[in-house]
């Protein structure tokens, strides 16, 4: 769900239900935060951009104003009781992808694709189950969804897995439109751009595009950086002197990273996977630094940005059998993550969603156990961090749960 699990300063991705990527033929808004914890602060990926994403604003997640200390560990989160309860789709895990969590006029919201269909779900502020809105039903399956809110208007886009269309859709005047980005697209992800929505998004044949709207209209902007052809989800970040940053989790080979400080476009390897990755997110400091969390089918892990490369990459959890996805968001010049991660022997199988600051030894503190999680989204409202990731029940139809920690 980068973000597939943002909106307020958020756009995060979170995993697939299954380990399965797509094929292509070859490869938050304004408002006060009311009942969920205060005023809106920065808030980040996994993706959203989101995906998730994690779209840092000048003003939010990457501004001037370092923001609060750190919280101290361990948070004290609320029981799950806001959850959402996935369509049964017959034979198919339901939820496929849960992307970004962010607040908009106080309340959560999240963007969520199943096998036939794109919907929203909000959490009220004043409590209760999340509710479900239908955004579109595509001809093909979608795929990587993200999300952002500007200026009050929740903003989503994903991939229709059956003419490999990029599509966006608006909640405006309280009413669904959709149109066409493009019309051989990959993955994509929203960036909450100076001007309005911008979507990175990237071809069949793994070039890097950047579509800006003006009014009805998008115009495609192609860069001149090529990262993969392999399919899999992007999250991308805006920092606090509007330069972009963006991270593709590639089916076919590995972690890629993009971005256009001093105005022009560069291109890192984070990592290299032979099973190829499964998620990734960026997060940006308001100094500027640039952290990367992935998942491959039996790593997690984080790294940072050096230069004209990365570090060695650190693990976010090492018990583990395999990788279900990890997350970044900032909080205040905080960066935390969070991992979904299997461990255990055979018929003793648990999943357990971690979270924690990468300067406090990353994500130690288990805020579920369960036996099939797939990856978290992370969003923090003032002082409340807000956790929300998907539960494949194996009877036809998947979860997705949230809980709220202080």
């Amino acid at each position: 769900m980068k973000t597939y699990l943002g909106i307020v300063g958020l756009c995060l991705v979170l995993g697939a239900c299954s380990d399965e990527a797509p094929s292509a033929g070859g490869g938050g808004g304004g408002g006060e935060g009311g009942g969920w914890g205060g005023p809106a602060s920065g808030s980040g990926g996994g993706a959203q951009m989101d995906a998730g994403v994690d779209a840092a604003t000048p003003d939010e997640d990457a501004g001037a104003d370092a923001g609060p200390e750190p919280m101290p560990m361990p948070l004290t989160c609320t029981p799950g009781l806001n959850s959402f309860n996935g369509i049964d789709r017959g034979t198919s895990k339901g939820v496929e992808r849960v992307l970004a969590i962010a607040d908009h006029a106080g309340d959560l919201v999240g963007v969520v694709t199943d096998k036939a269909e794109v919907f929203l779900l909000r959490w009220p502020a004043a409590g209760g189950d999340a509710q479900k809105t239908s955004i579109a039903t595509p001809a093909g399956t979608p795929y990587w969804p993200s999300i952002v809110v500007l200026n009050g208007v929740i903003h989503v886009t994903w991939i229709d897995g059956g003419s490999w269309q990029l599509q966006h859709s608006a909640l405006e005047g309280g009413v669904w439109t959709t149109s066409t980005v493009a019309s051989d697209a990959l993955t994509g992800a929203l960036v909450r751009g100076a001007l309005g929505p911008e979507i990175a998004w990237i071809g069949k044949d793994g070039s890097l595009h950047l579509s800006q709207r003006t009014g009805d209209m998008w115009t495609d902007t192609p860069t001149n950086i090529y990262l993969s052809s392999g399919s899999g989800p992007m999250d991308a970040v805006v920092d606090a002197n509007d330069h972009r940053h963006i991270v593709q989790a590639s089916s076919t080979t590995n972690v890629l990273y993009a971005s256009d400080v001093g105005g022009v476009w560069q291109d890192i390897d984070v990592e290299y996977s032979m099973q190829g990755a499964k998620e990734a997110s960026v997060a940006v400091t308001p100094s500027g630094e640039v952290y990367v969390a992935y998942s491959t089918q039996g790593y997690a892990g984080w790294t940072q940005r050096m230069g004209d490369s990365f570090t060695k990459a650190k693990p976010l959890d090492e018990s583990f059998v395999s990788a279900q996805g990890a997350a970044l968001t900032m909080h205040g010049s905080t960066p935390w993550a969070a991992t979904a991660t299997k461990s255990g022997g055979i018929g003793l199988i648990t999943t357990p969603v971690r979270i924690g600051p990468l300067s406090g030894g990353g994500p130690v503190q288990v805020v579920d156990s369960t036996a099939y999680a797939f990856t978290p989204a992370l969003h923090w409202v003032g002082d409340t961090l807000h956790v929300v990731w998907g539960y494949a029940s194996g009877v036809g139809g998947s979860l997705v749960f949230h809980k709220a920690c202080q």
